[in-house]
């Protein structure tokens, strides 16, 4: 049967590579870049929809993908756009996607039409680093100019100018109703409640200034902290928790950041690592990391980039990050064990070989 054969194929190769290293992995890995359709090889920012498309924001345009081919919407088939430049996503609950640019302000799409929001006194400015669709309805905006909120398609500005003096906002996340978090580029994390704004620094514990992404978890208060310096730490209640402090400057100016973190509701089965809670740390400069038991350890993979832009847990179950090389997909690659039970003639497979109609033969410690 074809779908034997499969599976002992599957199971085989993996006793075989069980040596070699990451070659032997259950934790299967795709790559999409140019030559299979993406407009550039940069991806900054993932999105899934409501109705299961994958959208993909680059350097050079907008991509929706259904798993097989993209959809590239850009300046040049897409009039409305006034830049390529994608960084930031959000959904609005009647189905409407947000998404910022570098250089052409905020624009949405829906029913396949692009429209970029009207802001003639230019209160958003150009460059949009992050988007939240809060439960109230409102859409939050992070932008060079600061933080910003547009309610029934009005624009009012939400930061405090003493705590947060017109610094950027990379981030921005809810954690329980109207209770919103940002991270505030050389003023640390802020956080806005009831029209109450409070903020976290180095005074309170704060690793780094430089914040550049926060990830709240579901099903708990914590909230995960990146900094540009490196700096990985959770902040839940008045509780900070460092899992790796800033990292060392050779004296340059460098981006260390932890610019994207996941945490997923199924561990992947990574080489050397339990599979207990993960939580996946995105950085430029040391690539994917993951997170169990508060430690924090990068996969040595060559295919792996170095620069891990963006990460995404889809509702299948499936890792989707954006790099500076293409798009990635991981899976645990399912796999079936064939022993004694299943008709082999013992456990012990010594040799295996399949012949031109695809019959695969053993040779194992009781026979063939």
């Amino acid at each position: 049967m074809p779908l034997i054969r499969s599976l002992c194929r599957a199971y085989l190769l993996g006793i075989l590579l069980a040596n070699i290293g990451w070659a032997a992995t259950p934790v299967s890995h795709r790559i999409w870049s140019l030559k299979e359709g993406l407009p550039q090889a940069t991806v900054l920012a993932l999105h899934q929809d409501r109705t299961g498309y994958l959208w993909v924001g680059t350097e050079a345009g907008l991509a929706r993908f259904d798993g097989i081919r993209f959809k590239v919407f850009d300046r040049r088939n897409t009039p409305a756009m006034t830049s390529d430049f994608v960084q930031s996503f959000a959904e609005s609950p009647d189905g409407t996607l947000w998404f910022g640019t570098a250089g052409g302000g905020l624009h949405s799409i829906a029913n396949g039409s692009v429209q970029r929001f009207p802001d003639p006194g230019k209160i958003l400015g150009g460059r949009i680093y992050a988007l939240l669709s809060a439960s109230d309805g409102s859409l939050w905006v992070g932008s060079e100019r600061g933080l910003l909120q547009i309610r029934n398609n009005r624009i009012l500005r939400i930061q405090d100018q003493k705590r947060f003096p017109d610094t950027p906002i990379y981030s921005i996340v809810e954690s329980g109703r109207n209770s919103i978090w940002f991270a505030s580029y050389g003023e640390g994390v802020g956080h806005w409640q009831n029209g109450t704004m409070s903020r976290w620094d180095k005074r309170q514990g704060l690793a780094d200034d430089k914040a550049i992404f926060l990830r709240a978890e579901k099903d708990s208060s914590a909230i995960w902290i990146g900094t540009y310096d490196g700096a990985l730490q959770i902040l839940d209640g008045d509780r900070l928790q460092t899992i790796t402090p800033p990292q060392k400057s050779s004296g340059k100016p460098e981006n260390r950041g932890i610019w994207a973190i996941a945490t997923l509701s199924q561990p992947l089965s990574w080489p050397g690592l339990a599979k207990g809670r993960q939580t996946l740390v995105g950085s430029f400069g040391r690539g994917l990391g993951v997170v169990e038991n508060s430690h924090l350890q990068f996969l040595e993979e060559p295919t792996i980039p170095q620069a891990v832009w963006a990460l995404l847990e889809d509702r299948e179950g499936n890792v989707w990050m954006g790099s500076a090389e293409g798009l990635h997909q991981f899976r645990n690659q399912p796999f079936a064990m064939l022993t004694e039970k299943d008709g082999l003639p013992a456990n012990l497979v010594l040799a295996l070989w399949e012949d031109r109609l695809g019959n695969l033969f053993f040779s194992t410690t009781s026979g063939l």
